[in-house]
């Protein structure tokens, strides 16, 4: 009987000759250390990296993967922060990003607080409206803000436009 063969033998068969442009192999090397990048950060956002273990350990990426690892890091955390959350921890890794406008990025962040808390008690105020409106009035009377998809919505610019804001605030306005 002929041997059967596995579906990895045959797809080894069918591209052994093809080979990688080495274009193609330093990007999938960049790629591979974004991956690991990604993964330092998460470890680091579950507290079992301080903030100079994991710039060691993203610097110790530069040699072997081909990125720019402090450059890619501060892109990486732009993009990453919860703008809703307290950002020291974040700010002690971002500092360390050479040429960091660290001033920038703490005046955005303020910004964003003041711009959120306006943006809700905006749009409690009008939601409380329409509930009297409704002939909901009342102290227990609580507008929730979630449910609201123009609350949602406009939150969710302002983030956007926020993390646009940090990342022109690193060096080369975040060209990583």
């Amino acid at each position: 009987m002929g041997e059967i063969k596995s579906t990895l033998d045959l797809v080894m068969a069918r591209t052994r000759h093809l080979t990688l442009s080495e274009a193609e192999k330093r990007q999938q090397q960049r790629e591979e250390g974004r991956k690991r990048l990604a993964g330092l950060i998460q470890q680091y956002e579950d507290g079992l990296l301080s903030p100079q273990r994991l710039v060691d350990a993203v610097n110790a990426l530069e040699s072997p993967y081909g990125i720019a690892g402090r450059d890619e890091l501060g892109l990486a955390v732009t993009r990453r922060i919860d703008l809703d959350q307290d950002p020291q921890r974040w700010l002690a890794v971002i500092s360390t990003v050479p040429g960091i406008d660290l001033t920038a990025w703490q005046e955005v962040l303020e910004e964003y607080r003041r711009q959120r808390d306006d943006l809700n008690r905006r749009h409690g105020e009008a939601a409380l409206e329409r509930l009297a409106a409704d002939g909901f009035t009342g102290s227990a009377v609580v507008p929730n803000l979630v449910a609201d998809p123009d609350w949602r919505a406009a939150l969710e610019a302002l983030q956007a436009t926020s993390r646009r804001r940090l990342e022109a605030a690193l060096p080369g306005g975040a060209k990583v």
